[in-house]
């Protein structure tokens, strides 16, 4: 059979041989072809073949050595650097095994060939080159988008555990640190239930770019999902360089973010822990990150921690707290305790505050400051903030039927209860199942979570309004303080907080501010009571000051609903 490639293709004639067929059909393939016989003396090759290879045509002609092919291409680098002589006989030496073989070469102008090789029976070989460089490239771009997020284009949670799993030995060959973040964002379900997942979207991506700006090269940052973030730093033994590099984020992040023409605040926490020190296995590693982020969000939003040992147990008591609360809600072991709010003018009681308290069955009363924290970081204090608020109405309700004068229930209700998407459909089923008439019931809101997102807060707490439900600030004073609130929400009453009340009369200081918070107040037709009044010179130093109403122990403890019966007679 006569095989060469020196003559042009042309339309064959019917009375071609099959020979000229074959060899005017192997010249069309997009594949390279070559054929080399037991001297590897080249028998055949195609254009694409030298096309493939950038060979002159005269190393195309039959009978060209396989030896000038190699030198060829060890002339031009396509081996990479090394002796040429040695290059080439170590090819000629492997040709002459004449065994199959198939590998991938990427060339100098980045296409990749795949060569398939396959021994003739008698002697010689013949092999096929394609050019893959289209598939290799997809097959890259799929992997690539394989490990990364596809909202954000951080590395993904797979492609983080990997960048994590290599960062850790190659530090360890180094003897250097290497530090884990991990954060999330505060305050984050509340833009999605109030704006939209949209509008949440364009926040990730923001504050993807901005983490993006902040980290090394080196630095992998990635997003695991939702609003959590991770971030890997290698050859860092600088604790207080991470210290900054945290307070760096944090501060970056606490920037406001103007989205559709919103302005949006929100800001992070974290948690540190390092390899080696605190741990060598990278679940481990991520796993204490985590209760460094969980003891940095527990001690207030918007700061860091790195992780320590006490931390393990601190966590173990907060997550028994968390699985005993749970339970409680489940069984019923909530109960209130109630503290009598009295005019001044008359020493009328005019209303009661709602207090939680938690029968432990083996602890016994539990007051809140040994659970709401716990509440509010593992997500609960919704769900126990409700539970609180038909409880109040419930027994409101049975004063009612008792034929008590009308009086306000006054119930707190917590930033994360208040910014619910559901918020005001809670509030209006309580009324209805507990049969309460809404003017009995007074929402008492702090300021910061007025202020959080004032807009979406002010439609609900003027829709309760219109139903018939009052409102009052909680702890005025204390919080965001902004005056221009009060005018924009249907607020009734401020409180003013106990911490301005404990030292008076002989405090000037908080007299001046007790006396300032009464006169705003009724400026703007609110009425005033304060907390915490324990003594006869702080009640009669408020009432000569003008204030409406007080709460404290100087009138009475909180006390179970039976108690409070008496102190109703006795008022």
């Amino acid at each position: 059979m006569r095989l060469h490639n020196t003559r042009p293709a042309v339309s064959a004639p019917a009375d071609l041989g099959p020979s000229v067929l074959l060899e005017q059909g192997l010249q069309q393939l997009e594949a390279g072809i070559t054929i080399f016989d037991a001297d590897l003396r080249l028998v055949f090759c195609n254009r694409k073949f030298l096309e493939l290879r950038g060979l002159p045509a005269h190393l195309g002609h039959p009978g060209t050595p396989f030896a000038a092919i190699v030198r060829h291409n060890a002339e031009h680098g396509v081996y990479g650097p090394g002796d040429i002589d040695q290059q080439v006989q170590d090819h000629v030496e492997r040709a002459r095994r004449f065994e199959p073989h198939r590998f991938e070469r990427v060339l100098r102008n980045g296409q990749t060939l795949e060569i398939q090789g396959n021994p003739l029976p008698d002697g010689g070989f013949i092999t096929i080159y394609r050019d893959v460089t289209e598939k290799r490239q997809a097959e890259q771009t799929i992997h690539q988008l394989a490990l990364l997020d596809g909202l954000t284009g951080l590395a993904n949670r797979s492609s983080f555990m990997q960048q994590l799993s290599a960062a850790l030995p190659m530090a360890e060959r180094q003897r250097q640190s290497v530090a884990l973040m991990m954060l999330d964002l505060d305050r984050f379900k509340n833009v999605n239930d109030i704006y939209g997942h949209p509008v949440g979207d364009a926040l990730l991506k923001e504050v993807a770019g901005r983490l993006r700006e902040l980290f090394r090269r080196i630095d992998t940052v990635a997003r695991l999902g939702g609003d959590e973030f991770a971030v890997i730093l290698p050859s860092l033994n600088d604790r207080r360089m991470v210290r900054r590099i945290a307070q760096r984020v944090i501060d970056s992040l606490a920037r406001p973010v103007m989205i559709a023409g919103t302005e949006i605040r929100t800001g992070t926490s974290i948690g540190v822990s390092f390899f080696p020190t605190d741990d060598t296995d990278p679940e481990e590693l991520i796993r204490k990150a985590d209760l460094a982020l969980y003891k940095a969000k527990a001690a207030g939003r918007g700061s860091y921690h790195l992780y320590d040992k006490s931390l393990h147990e601190a966590v173990q008591r907060q997550k028994l707290i968390e699985e005993e609360l749970r339970r409680a809600l489940q069984r019923d072991e909530l109960t209130l305790h109630y503290q009598p709010q009295v005019s001044i003018a008359d020493r009328r009681l005019i209303g009661v505050e709602a207090l939680v308290r938690w029968q432990h069955p083996e602890r016994g009363l539990l007051l809140p400051q040994e659970f709401l924290e716990t509440a509010e970081t593992v997500g609960l204090v919704a769900e126990l903030g409700e539970r609180v608020m038909r409880l109040a109405c419930e027994q409101a309700n049975l004063w009612r039927l008792a034929g008590w004068p009308a009086l306000r229930m006054a119930v707190n209700v917590s930033t994360r209860q208040l910014q619910t998407h559901d918020f005001v459909r809670a509030v209006r089923d309580v009324l209805a199942a507990t049969d309460l008439p809404p003017d009995w019931l007074e929402l008492e809101i702090t300021e910061d979570s007025i202020v959080t997102d004032a807009d979406a807060v002010g439609r609900k707490l003027l829709t309760l309004k219109q139903l018939g439900v009052s409102m009052a600030i909680d702890d005025f004073g204390t919080g965001y303080s902004s005056l221009g609130y009060l005018k924009k929400f249907p607020v009734d009453r401020l409180k003013i907080d106990r911490v301005f009340i404990k030292d008076l009369p002989d405090s000037s200081d908080d007299a001046a501010i007790a006396e300032a918070i009464i006169k705003l107040g009724h400026s703007l037709g609110l009425s005033v009571l304060a907390e915490g009044v324990e003594t006869i010179e702080q009640l009669d130093h408020l009432q000569a000051a003008g204030c409406d109403a007080v709460q404290g122990f100087y009138y009475s403890r909180p006390r179970p609903a039976e108690e409070l019966a008496d102190f109703k007679a006795a008022d």
